[in-house]
């Protein structure tokens, strides 16, 4: 494990994370080969943060993992919650 993350896509474009998350290679699905900055992704926001977000997930710990969960879910039903208070006047 040296902490890089390749994240492969239904369209075929693979995109891998350098360890310092800063670099990204991405070979698009034409094969299209380039290297871009993880902070200016242009032209490959979509692609590059959601690499990200599955870097971040992959290297948590099983409790980080359902910290964050619970968290998730916890927002989830707060905006449910809300929406149902507007709903009701």
């Amino acid at each position: 494990e040296d902490g890089r993350v390749r994240v492969l896509f239904s369209d075929r474009t693979i995109v891998e994370l350098e360890a310092s998350l800063e670099t990204a290679g991405v070979i698009t699905r034409d094969g299209q080969e380039c290297t871009v900055r993880c902070v200016a992704p242009h032209g490959l926001e979509d692609y590059v943060t959601s690499a990200l977000q599955f870097a971040r997930w992959a290297f948590m710990s099983e409790e980080e993992r359902c910290r964050a969960v619970a968290r998730k879910m916890e927002a989830q039903y707060s905006v449910e919650r809300q929406l149902y208070n507007i709903r009701k006047f």
